[in-house]
């Protein structure tokens, strides 16, 4: 899908009638009507609360696209909080979250600089910027994108200050993995030199107390098995 395509998409979804619904564009789609890449194969939301996310499901339905994955089901699994995966015409597909990872959440200032993008009658759909789109790819642990942070790095003056802040707000909403899973990224990706060199100072303090707050979580979870 390119971005005509995903801005068409949701249009004609937010079209419908349907309850109240405000949603954030994250993923690839975000970063494809950023222009920063040219297509992508599906669309990701992630949603302010679970009536939202419903009233999504409801009006995508009457565009056609049909649950292939069973929200419960998926939530009694375990992993993301994923709601019912979306098909719908020509293989589109729409996956709807209400957090990124089990530890990775949209923070209160990636809504603030998030930019307008579908508005809709009891709803919206806003675009998460690159630069956070980047602190959240860090909680995949997936190869395929230090290679999408290679590009925000490439395409995107970032600001580093914002990065680090946005990490330490992920840690006061309880992911005490925010740095570390960062410094993972940061090292997949081969972008450690990419950063000023005073934040990656400051970076490395906050990776050390992560490594020492980890370590000691795992003294207690060993001390009592």
């Amino acid at each position: 899908m390119n971005k005509d395509h995903i801005s068409d998409l949701l249009s004609s979804i937010g079209g419908r009638a349907g309850g109240p619904c405000e949603a954030w564009l994250i993923g690839g789609a975000s970063l494809v009507v950023a222009g920063i890449q040219e297509k992508t194969k599906d669309v990701d939301l992630l949603f302010s609360e679970e009536g939202s996310r419903a009233a999504f499901v409801e009006r995508a339905a009457g565009c056609g696209f049909v649950a292939i994955e069973d929200p419960a089901a998926t939530a009694a699994g375990g992993s993301t909080d994923r709601s019912a995966t979306l098909l719908g015409p020509e293989n589109t597909i729409i996956d709807c979250f209400l957090r990124i990872t089990t530890h990775f959440s949209l923070t209160s200032g990636m809504r603030e600089r998030s930019i307008p993008f579908i508005e809709f009658d009891c709803g919206f759909i806003r675009r998460v910027i690159p630069q956070d789109i980047f602190v959240l790819k860090s909680a995949t642990g997936r190869q395929s994108d230090a290679f999408v942070a290679q590009e925000i790095v490439r395409n995107v003056a970032l600001d580093w200050r914002q990065i680090l802040e946005a990490l330490v707000e992920q840690e006061a909403m309880g992911n005490m993995r925010a740095m570390y899973d960062m410094g993972a990224l940061l090292t997949e990706a081969g972008l450690w030199g990419a950063i000023p060199a005073r934040f990656a100072t400051e970076l490395l303090g906050h990776l050390r107390v992560s490594f020492e707050r980890l370590a000691d979580a795992a003294a207690v979870r060993e001390s009592r098995s």
